[in-house]
């Protein structure tokens, strides 16, 4: 019996576009039949990568990884949010886009930030909260991993206080999420019409 080290970067068939990565992706690790396991692997449609001789850093690429996409989705909701209290947002995501423009600042990419937290905040915290546990390990301060993972729970706790239904799949908007936290009042039951954007 063989043990792997392993990530998985997203589910298989499920085509899901995150950040720039369009494949379904896995990495293992283990010498020396990381290369056999990765071949079966992809004879049945998977796209798996050998990364490495050492144990966890397979592990390591899917956490660090996580500090970075979950932290952006984090940014996004207090960054968006504040500038829609500021009446700013067109005038921020403008500047984001001219500053990345390859992102999608000015098309989808917004509500696709924010429905992830919407929708998977609680669980994405609580992957954060295990990340900030493997940095203390190696002698890190957790500071962004921590912070993100008090803003993602924080939005999942908005919706539920304010009685929000959020859809799932395509149709979102960030704004109309940002207004009805900013200007419901808690208990009160909101169903929220949001507009499809093309991204799921």
């Amino acid at each position: 019996m063989h043990f792997f080290d392993g990530h998985a970067l997203q589910l298989v068939g499920r085509g899901v576009k995150s950040l720039g990565v369009r494949d379904a992706h896995a990495a293992v690790r283990q010498r020396p039949h990381a290369g056999p396991v990765a071949a079966r692997l992809r004879s049945i449609g998977m796209n798996v990568t050998p990364i490495g001789d050492r144990i966890g850093v397979a592990s390591a690429v899917k956490m660090c990884r996580s500090v970075i996409i979950k932290g952006i989705e984090a940014l996004a909701v207090e960054s968006l949010f504040a500038a829609r209290r500021y009446g700013a947002e067109k005038e921020v995501l403008a500047s984001l886009a001219a500053t990345y423009p390859q992102m999608g600042w000015d098309g989808s990419l917004p509500d696709y930030l924010v429905s992830r937290v919407a929708e998977h905040g609680r669980r994405r915290a609580a992957e954060m909260r295990e990340a900030a546990e493997a940095l203390r390990d190696i002698g890190l301060e957790p500071l962004t991993a921590l912070a993100t993972a008090e803003r993602q729970e924080w939005l999942v706790q908005e919706i539920a206080e304010h009685a929000l239904s959020v859809p799932g799949g395509g149709a979102f908007s960030w704004q109309q999420l940002a207004d009805a936290i900013g200007k419901g009042s808690p208990g009160e039951e909101n169903s929220l019409a949001m507009k499809s954007k093309g991204q799921s």
